[in-house]
């Protein structure tokens, strides 16, 4: 790893996390350790956007609770797609 990406890695987290970022992320290139971060901080953002839109308060969330009724593919959709099975007729 070129001395400044790691200088750009440690200035947004504490210089002990570096070795652990480099072993989760199975890479030392800061643009890839990045980039999973972002995806991984959109799937948050996603799931807890379909939980708001099934179980949150409309008044509260602004949301209109209808992404099962539009038939989005939505992160709970696929969950219980997934968990689906013959015994649950």
């Amino acid at each position: 790893m070129a001395d400044d990406d790691n200088v750009k890695i440690q200035a947004v987290v504490d210089v002990e996390d570096v070795p652990r970022l480099v072993n989760l992320f199975g890479t030392e290139d800061p643009s890839i350790i990045a980039l999973s971060f972002a995806s991984n901080q959109n799937d948050c953002y996603q799931v807890q956007d379909d939980f708001l839109d099934c179980f949150g308060k409309p008044e509260v969330t602004g949301k209109l609770r209808t992404d099962i009724q539009d038939n989005k593919c939505s992160w709970l959709a696929v969950v219980c797609m997934q968990r689906a099975n013959d015994s649950n007729n």
